[in-house]
């Protein structure tokens, strides 16, 4: 039996009963007549024939609607446990015309049992979605033998220019390939959970532009930034599947090399470097789309778009269009050469757009005015992801910049929508039986210019704009301060959102420290290990890299503030080099605002990142630095661990004498600031053993004894939990019987017993 009462016929029958209701003559007398009145005696003849027509038509509509509906399949599923969810993947612009080879290449991959991974590189617009899309296809309906198959797009998920994180793959990952329980909270334990999952069962999944997820080739050698992936890629490297028979891959692409997959053994992995498109194969791709012209003239149209596949298909599409598909017109587009050929095309079409033709042909009463084109684009690139049909609806009812898009009706719009169809430069909906769109969506690279356009010249519409979605997604919670990271959701898009709107000081305080943060209890992370998603957030108050906080709005202690927050959320999430550049920001802020306390912590937790990526000297110079901070404030604690972190750094450099020296001083301060504890403890008194441990004279090993026997001392009297101490304090002994200080171990049993 249909389901009659499924969300999309119910959404067909309700957009044309309000169209019929709209236009129905006796509704609208009903309506008109006066209390008292009779209103069957106010219709006329022809309202009768009108308002029964429409009832007609409207009952037709909900007739083929059910009809014409089929019940959405379950998912794939039986005893072993079988699920498909590819709707993530982007949709083509046009069907893939040849790399046979490549198809074949994936095909092989997929079955042989050797094969863990596979990766597509390739520039944007060259087609690895397409050929992604094209084989999945290919292999449909059973995968080759997948029993859950999985497709994620890193690439909508991007935060316009922000740092990204995996986290919400993971988040979706982790249960549907079987993971029960509570999300791990680590970034680390995130990739080997979802590789363990992935271990027992044959799968595919699909990882589509990684690129927002690695360093640029530059930094790094862009490696994968993000711990959690960089982790399931390594698990997978070590443990790989167990196939038995079973099919399973793990395809990724990206727009630049992999660098993970470089110590991989060549027989576990398939690297398709996707080239330009040859002459042949582009005069083969305008063809398809109608171009005209002779073989030479249409290769020569290929060579000048450098085989870009993405500026060969708009070119076509625009030919086809606005030339009647002959090649020759192409003289009429300046810029198309190169890789820029693109925004040659996207500057002719907004020129065109605006033509008094070609508004007299569509919107005569726009004359003059913006194209609504342009404006649907435009609202499209404040994204970065696609445009919801929420959020649409509250830009067309508050954004200044949507006006005219407002006046227009479902048809004017279903117009609109196939105009940028045709031209390739809005993708077309999912599926042919959804009669009402529910999201828009386009190329990356088209929203990008189109949203750095709208920004570039018009930069105060551009920021109301943002300013609605601010406010907008302040309101989607339910709760003040929401609970889990799925009801948070909201929150760190108004957090991207707002900042692009330059509402920083506003987002900082009422959004990310009040409802994200729930202020000092720093609820997203403490509680929710969500660094990833506070790091993004984070940087968004730096879209000029943390080099360059804004200081538009933002007192320089807030940006100071941000910038540790981020070098936490980076050091926690294993990024250590990473976090260097913010923590560095974050000194000089203090520095210049002679708050010579923060600035000495700054400094040392600098030092804490740099020793262990070995980068000694500048560790060296950070503890220095450190100590001139402490030393210009009378905080004797900070003056202490300051000389017991340069020492530290010089014992790590063999500078053993000086590290001693340096130790030295810290606990004279030690023994001014706490009589009644004279010896370093904690950490600094740590550090401080290894020291002497090293030297292992017999000065240094009495010395040593002597603060094990304290140690002991102080534990035998302490309340505190002391398996977790003693249990550390063990190891030490047994380290100092090792290098020749026997008497010791006695003393320290007598003492425990």
């Amino acid at each position: 039996m249909r389901d009659i009462l499924n969300s999309t016929i119910v959404n067909t029958v309700v957009g044309f009963v309000n169209t019929v209701v709209s236009a129905t003559p006796i509704v609208q007398e009903v309506i008109r007549v006066e209390e008292g009145q009779s209103w069957l005696s106010s219709v006329t003849p022809k309202q009768w024939t009108l308002s029964s027509l429409c009832l007609t038509l409207a009952m037709f509509f909900f007739w083929r609607a059910w009809r014409g509906y089929k019940q959405p399949e379950p998912l794939p599923e039986d005893d072993t446990g079988e699920y498909v969810d590819i709707l993530r993947l982007p949709m083509p612009i046009t069907p893939l015309l040849g790399r046979a080879t490549e198809l074949g290449q994936l095909t092989e991959a997929m079955t042989n049992p050797d094969r863990l991974m596979a990766a597509i590189i390739a520039g944007g617009g060259v087609g690895k979605s397409a050929l992604t899309s094209a084989w999945k296809d290919e292999i449909q309906p059973d995968y080759k033998g997948a029993k859950r198959v999985l497709a994620w797009s890193f690439y909508s998920q991007g935060s316009h220019e922000t740092a990204n994180s995996s986290a919400p793959f993971f988040e979706a990952a982790l249960p549907f390939f079987g993971h029960e329980g509570e999300m791990p909270k680590d970034e680390v334990e995130k990739g080997r959970a979802l590789a363990e999952r992935l271990l027992h069962q044959p799968f595919l999944l699909i990882l589509d532009g990684m690129e927002p997820l690695q360093h640029p080739p530059h930094i790094q050698g862009g490696e994968i930034a993000d711990s959690a992936l960089k982790e399931l890629l390594r698990c997978v490297r070590l443990y790989g599947f167990e196939k038995n028979g079973a099919k399973s891959l793990i395809l990724i692409s990206s727009r630049q090399p992999v660098r993970e997959l470089e110590p991989w053994e060549k027989e576990k992995y398939l690297s398709i470097d996707l080239n330009l498109l040859n002459k042949e194969e582009g005069a083969s791709l305008l063809e398809s789309l109608n171009v005209k012209g002779t073989r030479e003239q249409l290769e020569a149209a290929s060579r000048d778009m450098g085989g870009h596949a993405l500026g060969l298909v708009l070119l076509g599409k625009l030919l086809d269009e606005r030339f009647d598909g002959d090649v020759r017109c192409r003289d009429q587009i300046k810029d198309l050469r190169g890789f820029k050929n693109l925004a040659g095309l996207f500057r002719y079409y907004e020129t065109y757009w605006q033509e008094p033709a070609f508004m007299k042909r569509f919107y005569g009463w726009l004359r003059g005015r913006e194209a609504p084109e342009r404006i649907f684009l435009r609202l499209m690139g404040l994204f970065d992801r696609p445009l919801g049909m929420a959020e649409k609806n509250i830009l067309l009812v508050k954004s200044d910049y949507a006006a005219p898009l407002a006046q227009f009706n479902d048809k004017e719009f279903a117009d609109l929508e196939k105009r940028l169809e045709n031209t390739g430069l809005l993708l077309k909906q999912g599926s042919a039986e959804i009669l009402f769109r529910r999201e828009w969506d386009c190329h990356p690279i088209i929203r990008n210019y189109f949203g750095q356009t709208f920004q570039k010249e018009e930069p105060k519409a551009y920021q109301q704009a943002q300013r609605v979605l601010f406010e907008y997604y302040q309101s989607v919670p339910n709760k003040e301060q929401p609970d889990t990271l799925q009801e948070l959701e909201p929150l760190y898009r108004a957090v991207v959102h707002g900042c692009l709107a330059g509402e920083y000081q506003k987002t900082l305080d009422d959004v990310y420290f009040e409802r994200i943060c729930r202020g000092k209890e720093a609820y997203s992370t403490h509680k929710l290990g969500a660094y990833a998603h506070d790091l993004t957030a984070i940087s968004a108050f730096s879209p000029g890299g943390w080099e360059k906080p804004v200081s538009s709005g933002l007192s320089q202690a807030d940006q100071a503030w941000l910038l540790a927050q981020a070098s936490f959320c980076l050091m926690s999430l294993g990024r250590l080099a990473e976090a260097v550049g913010p923590r560095w920001a974050d000194m000089k802020i203090s520095e210049k605002l002679e708050d010579w306390k923060g600035a000495a912590v700054t400094a040392r937790n600098l030092t804490d990142l740099l020793l262990p990526i070995g980068q000694l000297r500048e560790a060296e110079n950070a503890a220095r630095r450190a100590i001139d901070f402490a030393d210009r404030t009378d905080d004797l604690f900070s003056q202490m661990s300051s000389r017991a972190k340069l020492a530290t750094t010089l014992h790590r450099q063999g500078g053993l004498q000086e590290a001693f020296r340096h130790f030295e001083e810290a606990e004279k301060i030690q023994q001014e600031e706490q009589p009644k504890y004279p010896r370093l403890y904690s950490l600094q008194g740590a550090l401080y053993c290894a020291l002497l441990s090293d030297q292992a004279g017999d000065a240094e090993r009495d010395l040593l004894g002597a603060r094990l026997a304290k140690t002991s001392e102080v534990l035998k009297t302490s309340e505190v939990c002391l398996e977790p101490a003693e249990h550390y304090l063990q190891n030490a002994l047994e380290t100092i019987e090792r290098i020749g200080y026997l008497g010791l171990m006695d003393e320290w049993k007598e003492i425990r017993n």
